[in-house]
């Protein structure tokens, strides 16, 4: 397994003492998972939207078993975004 290290803030290294001991990796290696997943299917364009800040993490709740709606194959769900 190839290793990531990289420097944070101290205010915002205090902030993920929060998160239980052993945990902070598991969750950054999910998160770094579903940023790359976002770049595959939306372009680099990701990129740029994460680091404006355009891009937010937002919990949609749901009840066990259930899956999220899909787009139609043939429809990006961004198509209704253009203009």
């Amino acid at each position: 397994m190839a290793r990531i290290n990289f420097d944070v803030a101290p205010e915002l290294f205090k902030r993920l003492q929060r998160l239980p001991w052993g945990f902070r990796t598991t969750l950054i290696r999910v998160l770094l998972e579903r940023v790359a997943d976002a770049i595959d299917k939306h372009g680099e364009i990701m990129i740029g939207a994460i680091l404006s800040g355009e891009f937010e993490l937002v919990h949609v709740p749901r009840m066990a078993g259930q899956s999220l709606p899909r787009p139609h194959p043939e429809q990006s769900p961004h198509d209704g975004d253009r203009q």
